[in-house]
């Protein structure tokens, strides 16, 4: 189990990074995550919540960076109240005079300068979270980066420069693995994209041990993750008055947002995202197979399904954390996979949807009918999903193998987190109950899977 490093918190101290959510694509950040209604319990409330934030003083070192995101606004002043001076366009090479981290945003200075389309700007702030400074590129890992568990409900975004990833709480997952299991299952048998990975840490903020979590790479268009296009989330939360930018889809009624880029409402990139689900729905409900073959990948729609239904993942249900990609080209790829700590079994609001692990789940649900409903019963969707559960169904000793050798690495951790949070015993427990607990967690989760495995063999082979 890695411990989260010195270095990792050194990055966290020196650029004010610790953010609820990424900011808009323009320099405003997002407002605060809010807690999804349906998984409110005044019971989960933390005694005392970890700190969020660290401000740093501004540089003042000149460094060269290239624009991220087209139309970034310059602004008279390091604030998104002040006002608009100009814009930039993407991949124009800058100089920033002096970085300023204020609250959750990292604002940089420019000096005067010519665009190339002719106009002269004298100067003003930008949000460097879309800029890409020189030497803080975002390479391809070599091996995963880390990972989480463990506290308030809500995610934390680590950013520097252009790297960023995420330390996902899995404030509902007493297993702490769900995720990971996830990622470990898509990397062995999806064909998506890009496959996130990610890996368990310890936090420690300030010299406060903050539990135990699971460190990933964050969901972005960028060459090495989800590598061009339009990345679209369903969230049924979406408001504008929280800085989304989203559209209903007109068949569905669904609320699809622009995660990354995220164009302006009316804008010819925001419209052609619109034009182009809405299309989609058309053709679904239409029944218009030969049509939306032609431009759905079907194979990642197959791996994303699969993955959600072999799951029962109540998010998934359509309600949000469902991604979609509109590649530069042309074709629509589901996912990537996100947000599973109330999946495999996890009924954490007693409505025993997914504690037994028998039935269709996603195929039945409502809000997902349009979509998931329409592609299941496609020949050429069947032909694949037969074949990928295939692949997964011979590799269930290494799924289970993968349980138990995760939950013996974080045993320990589970002790501390458990200390830290009390999610699986009460305040004042020893080692021993919460060790008893925890494995009570991981075998109820083994069985789970065991018992899906039971259900699917003798259903999906009839579909």
């Amino acid at each position: 189990l890695l411990a989260l490093s010195l270095a990792l918190i050194l990055v966290a101290s020196l650029t004010g990074c610790f953010k609820k959510d990424e900011p808009t694509p323009t320099d405003e950040p997002q407002a605060p995550v809010q807690t999804d209604p349906i998984q409110a319990d005044p019971t989960d409330a933390p005694t005392e919540a970890p700190t969020e934030a660290i401000i740093t003083p501004p540089t003042y070192e000149i460094v060269k960076g290239i624009v991220d995101a087209n139309n970034l606004n310059v602004r008279s002043n390091p604030s998104t109240d002040s006002t608009v001076l100009s814009q930039l366009p993407v991949d124009l090479e800058i100089d920033i005079l002096e970085q300023r981290p204020i609250g959750d945003t990292n604002w940089g200075r420019i000096g005067e300068m010519t665009l190339p389309n002719g106009t002269k700007i004298s100067g003003g702030w930008i949000n460097l979270h879309y800029v890409k400074i020189a030497g803080e590129e975002d390479p391809e890992p070599t091996e995963p980066v880390g990972g989480t568990t463990g506290n308030t409900g809500s995610d934390t975004v680590i950013a520097k420069g252009t790297i960023t990833a995420v330390l996902l709480a899995s404030w509902n997952d007493k297993a702490m693995m769900r995720t990971d299991l996830t990622f470990f299952m898509a990397q062995q048998y999806t064909t998506f994209r890009w496959k996130q990975r990610g890996e368990a840490v310890e936090l420690v903020l300030n010299g406060e041990h903050l539990g135990h979590y699971y460190l990933c790479e964050q969901i972005k268009v960028d060459k090495n993750r989800v590598p061009d296009g339009y990345v679209l989330e369903i969230d049924y939360r979406a408001k504008e008055t929280n800085g989304d930018i989203f559209f209903v889809s007109n068949i569905s009624q669904l609320n699809f947002v622009l995660k990354d880029p995220e164009p302006e409402k009316g804008t010819a990139e925001y419209n052609y995202a619109k034009d182009y689900i809405n299309k989609a729905e058309k053709d679904l409900s239409e029944g218009n197979a030969e049509e939306y073959r032609s431009y759905m990948h079907m194979e990642s729609f197959v791996d994303w399904y699969l993955n959600q239904e072999f799951s029962m993942n109540m998010d998934a249900c359509f309600f949000l954390s469902v991604y979609m990609n509109i590649g530069e080209d042309g074709k629509l790829y589901m996912g990537p996979l996100w947000d599973f700590d109330i999946a495999f079994g996890n009924d954490v609001f007693d409505a025993n949807d997914n504690l037994i692990p028998e039935g269709f789940y996603i195929y039945n649900s409502d809000r997902s009918k349009l979509w998931m409903k329409v592609l299941r019963n496609d020949e050429e969707f069947l032909k694949i999903l037969k074949e990928r559960y295939a692949a997964m169904r011979a590799d269930k000793d290494n799924i289970l193998a993968h349980i138990d050798e995760v939950a013996a690495a974080q045993r320990e951790s589970a002790v501390l987190n458990d200390m830290k949070w009390h999610k699986l015993c009460k305040a004042g427990a020893t080692r021993e109950q919460i060790l008893k607990a925890y494995d009570a967690e991981v075998q109820f989760l083994k069985d789970w899977v065991e018992g899906r495995f039971a259900w699917l063999d003798q259903n999906i082979p009839n579909l």
